[in-house]
């Protein structure tokens, strides 16, 4: 049976705008070394989950979308500020004495920067991994937004859901997989198709939109659902390691027992489902466009981007001091140069300002 439905791609979801801050935020002030911050993963919701969303209400409001354009659309949006990130890192090496070896090359053709953490790329010198390390995210986007712009256009819409929870589920095995083989775990997060249970979600969420079933039961029982994987999680890995419950709290944020447990390979999806909740209540939300924190959620990537190299030239100069002073540093330094990058970026904007999330 088809799905009906109707998009208006012209209103803008401010509420979920206003979650995409908040979670660039907490972003910020986990790499800040804020201990409060280690409890959320804002990049696979703030970005890969609401990247899904845009992009499949885009399709559900188009006859037709050409995969070649779109990509080429997402290119021309995400990679000028990585092209700047790459000057900056540049600069960084020829200030410290460094050397720049042809990974400056594969970077920039690739169209990403996941290739510098495996095996075998350990031959090529690298040398500008501290400030392009949180650029990782841009390949996610560019790779996996082209593979799920393919499967949005080639599949029926009426099987979407069914693909959905293929992808949910792949994730998941895609998590035990690396477990078992003891490979490294930056393996689970820097591949672009082991998040496809985060585009799997964005794009249900997006369902639900369009179908009109926002902040009906489904979104209620959705965040129960997220708070219960997430309080399980706590009380198991405090159980498991003979801790307290604040020293549990800590231990679900370390990568090691977070990406290492059986348990908690499912805590994607408890977090994907808890914020698909959340999105939908904010929905109902009256807030205005000019709103601080909708304002910094169009902008959430650049910030993301731009407030890495702030806080890697802290720790090189020996500056780096309390979470407070770095965040502030960090937050200040990526709103300049997002204010500045949207300045020069205007013209570009202007003419695309109903489609710049996807």
């Amino acid at each position: 049976m088809a799905i009906e439905m109707s998009v208006n791609t012209h209103k803008k979801d401010t509420g979920v705008q206003v979650l995409r801050a908040v979670l660039c935020v907490m972003i910020m002030l986990f790499h800040s070394s804020a201990g409060f911050a280690s409890l959320f993963w804002g990049v696979t919701i703030s970005f890969f989950l609401l990247s899904s969303y845009y992009l499949t209400i885009k399709v559900l409001s188009s006859e037709y979308i050409s995969i070649i354009d779109q990509t080429s659309h997402r290119i021309r949006r995400l990679y000028p500020p990585y092209i700047l990130i790459i000057i900056v890192s540049i600069v960084d090496v020829i200030a410290r004495g460094g050397n720049i070896s042809v990974e400056v090359i594969a970077y920039i053709l690739s169209l990403q920067n996941f290739m510098w953490r495996f095996p075998f790329f350990t031959s090529v010198e690298i040398s500008m991994g501290q400030i392009m390390a949180h650029t990782w995210t841009l390949g996610i986007e560019i790779w996996m937004g082209f593979l799920w712009t393919f499967l949005l256009v080639k599949i029926p819409r009426d099987k979407w859901k069914l693909m959905c929870y293929g992808g949910i589920l792949w994730s998941v095995i895609w998590r035990l997989l690396i477990f078992l083989g003891n490979h490294q775990i930056t393996w689970i997060y820097s591949m672009p198709f082991a998040y496809t249970d985060a585009f799997s979600l964005g794009t249900i969420l997006a369902l639900e939109k369009a179908a009109g079933n926002e902040g009906n039961k489904k979104a209620v029982v959705s965040c129960l659902i997220g708070i219960t994987g997430i309080v399980a999680t706590w009380i198991y890995l405090s159980y498991i390691n003979h801790r307290g419950v604040y020293d549990g709290y800590l231990l679900f944020g370390g990568p090691r027992y977070y990406l290492s447990s059986v348990i908690t390979v499912n805590i994607y999806l408890y977090l994907g489902l808890f914020f698909y909740g959340i999105s939908s209540v904010t929905m109902f939300w009256n807030i205005s466009e000019n709103n601080p924190l909708v304002i910094l959620g169009n902008h959430s990537y650049e910030m993301y981007l731009f407030h890495y190299p702030f806080l890697v030239i802290l720790v090189q100069m020996g500056k780096w001091g309390n979470w407070r002073k770095n965040f502030v540093i960090c937050f200040i330094g990526a709103l300049i140069c997002s204010i500045a990058w949207s300045y020069l970026n205007n013209y570009y904007r202007r003419k695309n300002k109903h489609d710049t999330a996807v």
